[in-house]
Parts: C-alpha cells; sequence; structure tokens
C-alpha cells in the first residue's frame, strides 16, 4: 500500500565511497510537498548534515530524499524535517541499522620495503572490499610477528585510508625497533617469518609471509604489442622481495640505462608474481634487465634476467594487438611485422586462425610494414602458444613462435542493469548492457548480485563491443546492489557497477537509468 502523509520508507544505507567518509542514505517518502533542498533540516544522531538531493518520480508524488552522514553507530535514529509553509513543520523520524562487519574478508595484497634510512620499517598496505568504516581515524591495525630479539613483537599502529570505487586500502608504516629487529634490514628477511595484522575495531584478522629475498626470474615472454611501439614484455619471479606496488618498482636496462615503469603486478598463490613492462625505445639483439624499487640501481637482491630480442632474417614480429570481438566468433588480432614476404599461416593453440586482411605501409623510418588481421579461436585470459608458418621459405616446418598473453580488454563497463520481471520460478530476470566486452562463451564469466551468484541464461551482442547479457537472480530485494563481472578462469573481477533497486505495491524503480518504469501490481504500464 501506499505511504500515508508525512510518513517515511528507509530504502537503502549504502557506504559512501569519499575520502571523508560517512554514508549515502536515501529515503522514499509519499505525497512529499514541492520543496527545495535548502528547506530540508537532517538530523542523525544529535549531529546535522545538509541533504544533497531530492528527486520526485514520475506519475506520482512520491519522492527519494538523498543525504549523507559521517559514520554512525550500528543502530542510530534519523530525523528529516522540513517547513511546509510559514507555520507548519513536519518531521519524520526513523530508525537505521547498519552492520559495521565487512561482506568479505580482509585481504592483505602487499608489504613493500621502505628504502628510507631515516624512517625505516615496511609500508604495508590492506585492502578490503565492501567495507563500511570509512573514516580512518576509526581504524587501526596490529602486526603481531615473531622477532629473532625478543620473541613477539606487537604494536597497535594507526594507518592512512584511501578510498576508491568499491575498494578501501589502508596504508601504515611498520616500525623499525633496533637492528635485530625483524624489520631492520631486507636482507634479515625469510620465508619463515609468518606474520599477523589484526584490523580494529573489527576484529579482522589477515596472516602474510615475509618472502625470500633470494628472488629469481623463471621466465620472461613477449605479451604482446605497444600501440606507441616497443614490445610488452612479462616476467615470471620467484619470491620476489620488493612486494608490490606498480608506484614502486621499476625495470632497469643495464645496456642502455633505460628504465622501464611496470604497468602490472599480478600475484599468484604460488609465490610467482607476474610483472609486465613495455620496451620503449624498440630493443633488438640482447638485452639485461635488473628489477628492483625505485631510487635504487645497485641492489644487491635484485632478480636480473636476459633475453634476445631476435626473429628469423624474413619475418619479424614487432605487435600483436587484441582489437575487437568478431562477427564470426573469437578474437580478431593485429600482427605487425616486418621485412615480410610470401604467404603464412597462423595458428593459436594449435587450432588455425582465419586471416581476414593484409596490408602493407612504411613507418616513420620508411621501413616496410606488414600488417596481418587474423581470427583467433575464442580467446580466455591467460598466456596462449600462437605459431606463424612461413609458407614459401625452404624449409616447410619453419615457424615463428609467441606467446600472446590475453587479458579481458581494460575498460570494460557495465552500462546500464536492468531488472526487468519476476521469474515463476521465483527471482528476477536481469538484463545487463556492457562495453567492450570481449567474452563469447557463457562458461568464461560468472556474475555476482551482492553475495549472490547469478545464473547467466544468455549472451548476445549488439555491436562489435556492446553485449546484452541476460541473468536470473535468486532475489532481489530493495536497496543498493552491486553486481561484479568475473572472470570464471582466474576469478578475477572484470567490470563492476552499482544500482538502486526500490519495490513498492510492485512498483519497480530503476535508478541507474534516466526514465523510471512503473508497474501497478496488476501488471499496467503506467
Amino acid at each position: 500500500m501506499l505511504l500515508d502523509r508525512d510518513e517515511a520508507e528507509l530504502v537503502s544505507v549504502s557506504p559512501n565511497h569519499g575520502l571523508w567518509g560517512g554514508f549515502k542514505i536515501q529515503v522514499v517518502v509519499s505525497k512529499f510537498p514541492e520543496i527545495s533542498v535548502a528547506q530540508l533540516v537532517i538530523t542523525v544522531g544529535n549531529q546535522s548534515t545538509p541533504a544533497t538531493n531530492i528527486r520526485r518520480l514520475k506519475q506520482g508524488q512520491q519522492s527519494i530524499i538523498t543525504f549523507r552522514t559521517p559514520v554512525f553507530p550500528a543502530c542510530t535514529t534519523c530525523a528529516v524535517s522540513f517547513q511546509s509553509n510559514a507555520t507548519k513543520r513536519v518531521d519524520i523520524v526513523f530508525s537505521i541499522y547498519y552492520s559495521t562487519l565487512p561482506k568479505y574478508p580482509a585481504q592483505m595484497i602487499s608489504v613493500i620495503p621502505s628504502k628510507g634510512p631515516s624512517i625505516g620499517g615496511y609500508p604495508v598496505q590492506v585492502r578490503f572490499r565492501s567495507f563500511d568504516v570509512i573514516n580512518e581515524r576509526d581504524l587501526s591495525l596490529q602486526i603481531v610477528l615473531p622477532s629473532r630479539s625478543n620473541g613477539i613483537y606487537s604494536e597497535v599502529i594507526p594507518g592512512s585510508l584511501i578510498v576508491s570505487e568499491f575498494v578501501a586500502s589502508l596504508h601504515f608504516l611498520s616500525p623499525n625497533i633496533s637492528k635485530t629487529n625483524i624489520f631492520s634490514n631486507i636482507k634479515d628477511l625469510t620465508g619463515d617469518q609468518l606474520a599477523l595484522i589484526y584490523l580494529h575495531p573489527l576484529n579482522i584478522s589477515t596472516p602474510f609471509l615475509f618472502l625470500d629475498s633470494r628472488s629469481r626470474v623463471e621466465s620472461y615472454y613477449p605479451t604482446s604489442g605497444s600501440v606507441d611501439g616497443g614490445t610488452v614484455v612479462t616476467v615470471r619471479v620467484l619470491n620476489f622481495p620488493f612486494l608490490i606496488n606498480e608506484q614502486c618498482v621499476q625495470v632497469i636496462n643495464l645496456h642502455s640505462g633505460h628504465r622501464y615503469v611496470v604497468d602490472l603486478i599480478l600475484e599468484q598463490v604460488t609465490a610467482h608474481t607476474l610483472l609486465r613492462f613495455t620496451t620503449l625505445p624498440t630493443l633488438s639483439g640482447n638485452a639485461t634487465f635488473i628489477i628492483a624499487p625505485y631510487g635504487d640501481t645497485k641492489s644487491e637482491n635484485a632478480p636480473s634476467f636476459s633475453f634476445q630480442f631476435a626473429a628469423p632474417p624474413i619475418l619479424e614480429i614487432i605487435t600483436v594487438i587484441p582489437s575487437r570481438v568478431s562477427t564470426l566468433g573469437g578474437i580478431s588480432l593485429v600482427i605487425l611485422m616486418h621485412t615480410f614476404t610470401g604467404q603464412i599461416e597462423i595458428f593459436v593453440k594449435g587450432i588455425p586462425s582465419k586471416i581476414t586482411s593484409m596490408s602493407q605501409r612504411t613507418d616513420s623510418t620508411h621501413s616496410s610494414l606488414t600488417d596481418v588481421i587474423f581470427i583467433a579461436p575464442s580467446l580466455q585470459p591467460g598466456l596462449q602458444e600462437m605459431k606463424i608458418r612461413l609458407m614459401n621459405y625452404p624449409d616447410p616446418d619453419t615457424y615463428v613462435s609467441l606467446n600472446l598473453e590475453y587479458y579481458a580488454p581494460a575498460g570494460v563497463t557495465i552500462d546500464s542493469v536492468i531488472p526487468s520481471r519476476g521469474d515463476i520460478r521465483g527471482g528476477y530476470s536481469v538484463m545487463l548492457r556492457v562495453s567492450r566486452f570481449s567474452l563469447r562463451n557463457t562458461s568464461d564469466i560468472q556474475l555476482v548480485f551482492g553475495t549472490l551468484r547469478a545464473n547467466l541464461q544468455s549472451i548476445s551482442y549488439t555491436s562489435l563491443s556492446t553485449a546484452e547479457i541476460i541473468v536470473e537472480v535468486p532475489s532481489a530485494l530493495p536497496g543498493l546492489k552491486t553486481v561484479w563481472l568475473l572472470s570464471d578462469q582466474c576469478n578475477v573481477c572484470i567490470a563492476s557497477s552499482e544500482f538502486e533497486y526500490v519495490d513498492m505495491n510492485a512498483m519497480y524503480v530503476l535508478n541507474s537509468l534516466d526514465d523510471f518504469v512503473i508497474v501497478r501490481s496488476g501488471g499496467e504500464t503506467i
């Protein structure tokens, strides 16, 4: 039934992901008068906060009031007051209960050695998802670990909080007590130093391991080509000691002195670390690299590796660029080659690929280049082996091999989330429109709404890179929802989005769209 006059229904309480902390609150009010935001007086507990927005829904007198609050206890009374005329004051009072426990356990993502001699210690970063308490003054970290001199070391350390979309990262600096303490020198770190991080006041603990500093490079391979030239190289390192932040590590070419920015670091559960960087300018011949923290070019513990950028005399692969989803299925890729002659066959994971076009051009140095566009079979994220066979070469078994690391294109976005209707088996049928989407098999992805896994029904493409994904959601309670689009192969989030779902008397309001759809219980669309 519709709300009586001056009564309010709380729709959602969602974390505000702003740096200043607090929560975003939305309240739906029936028969709300035509007033401005300035006429609202909102009190949360004993603190006043301004309203940020009033939005009136179409075809009715329901309104959504949005305001933000500081961090408040789990159960708090809110009052919304407005002056309907010069003499009459109307108050709306309701209670909010909001759990301060995170939906996911804490996940420590990095331990970064500090190179500042006057500071010492190690900066530590802890990452959280669906984190509710946002103000950093409400959080502290306690680190407990075995020490060589005095047994167990424990201290509560304040940290600084950095909040981005859906993720909160807490940074703190572990102390440097003495030369005998485990934090005194990077050479003291061994693989058996297991530490625990406790997050207060949430009483969450996360174990982590200081890895052996005797790291080594196990493999390296060209990943793909950069559109600006150069070669993208992925390096696989075991027990990498400078764990792990892209801004704190660099790759140095010892031959030329060039320093390369690491643009991707991917930690694996096997104590391996994948680092990706781009060699600019384009390299040829032998090159030796070291991986070191910024400001340290002579680290004794820096892992090093050497390899040769070479090719057969008639063929040099410069770049491999995953382009877009092909209408024929699979992924369209572009290979840029030097000194190309004759015909070729391309095999990806042993499967022949269809070549759609070949064109020649010259670069800025007047070198002859050949663009070869071909369609690879449906690629999954990860390492792919690609071979190019030279058909007119004297030896018919002459191949050029290349390892292609394929990731879902950065920038995949969920444009809209459309709950359509209730399913006869319960739950809801939901359609997502996704841009720059390149996975075609339904087994390659999974979707999570909040904490509920959705059953994926179909994927269809409205254009080369825009997909419509239809899923069944077990239930859709009113309130803020987070949609996670995950890669089923490595459980990595490709994209995520939020949308607001409101249910009042069989009326469904889609706050993620500009237009609202209102349906009466009888099925009539207004």
